[in-house]
């Protein structure tokens, strides 16, 4: 019941447990059970970290850490169907360099550690540092990929000052282009120029494509106000733009890890059509998928079989 609750929506968990099982159990009681573990999962799996002796890893390892947010719809009681909100699950995922696997253009992630929070990021930090504190003695070689939000920035900063900070190369590309879009007309100048500005960023020279954008907004009245947000975007992250660099390393600059994770572990459990989520609920569920997609179901199967002695 509690695996296919994390799975599934509970009309469909139901169905199955009627149809292999030929078990008999209602909505309501699939929701109670999943919920119940869920919540009594967290200070487990919490208790398990903190007492965790430290993975040891090699000092040449590379840890990969992206963490980002995606949006469910929640209300503030179960029962009121008139509060309805789009809140922000902020999710982490950690990984090796051991785990990482090339084929073609495609790489396969084999394992992952997940955090999921539904909430501020002061409780979302702490969860996330449970997962990476044993990896601080990793220096540069702890990698973070983002997308440039602050708090983001902030924390990374602040705990892990020594850890490489990397701003998604797609997601500054996806700016550019957008403000290319308003600023030149030309569908072949256009395109020219956007592939002049991505090879100058993956050269690490931030810079020049700061002035570029300056003289291109010049000509076009209307790009005026979308080249100040690209530039100060650019200003601000240009210490974590060095693509030369980390490509000189062997590193990875794309996100889509942490984009699939969002599908993955929130999106496809927890957006399906009609959804809305209690706070406390999405939270119980949040923290069954993440035991689940982490590969540690084995700590929700001995938490059951103990509650059921």
């Amino acid at each position: 019941m509690v695996y296919l609750g994390q799975l599934t929506n509970y009309e469909e968990g139901v169905s199955v447990l009627r149809e292999f099982y030929g078990i008999e159990i209602s909505k309501t009681q699939h929701f109670r059970v999943t919920n119940y573990y869920g919540e009594q999962i967290a200070p487990i799996i919490e208790k398990a970290q903190e007492s965790a002796l430290p993975e040891k890893l090699p000092d040449n390892a590379i840890v990969y850490a992206e963490c980002d947010g995606s949006m469910i719809l929640t209300r503030e009681k179960e029962e009121d169907q008139n509060s309805n909100s789009w809140e922000e699950v902020k999710v982490l995922r950690k990984y090796t360099s051991y785990d990482t696997l090339s084929s073609g253009t495609r790489n396969l992630i084999e394992n992952s550690e997940y955090a999921a929070h539904l909430g501020g990021h002061s409780d979302f930090e702490a969860k996330a540092e449970r997962l990476l504190d044993n990896c601080e003695h990793l220096g540069k070689n702890l990698v973070f990929i983002s997308d440039g939000a602050s708090w983001i920035h902030r924390w990374q900063s602040d705990i892990y000052p020594h850890a490489t900070q990397i701003l998604d190369y797609y997601h500054v590309c996806e700016h550019m282009a957008a403000f290319a879009q308003v600023a030149i007309p030309d569908e072949k100048r256009r395109k020219d120029w956007l592939t002049e500005r991505k090879s100058e960023l993956l050269d690490s020279q931030p810079e020049k494509v700061i002035k570029q954008i300056q003289q291109i907004s010049k000509t076009n009245k209307s790009a005026e106000k979308e080249a100040q947000k690209l530039i100060n975007y650019y200003t601000v992250n240009k210490d974590r733009m060095n693509y030369k660099n980390y490509s000189e390393r062997g590193l990875r600059i794309g996100s889509g890890a942490i984009e699939a994770a969002h599908r993955n572990v929130v999106q496809k459990r927890m957006k399906q059509s009609g959804q809305r989520w209690s706070r406390e609920h999405a939270q119980y569920v949040l923290n069954l998928r993440t035991c689940f997609m982490s590969g540690k179901w084995n700590e929700v199967i001995e938490m059951i079989r103990k509650y059921a002695a």
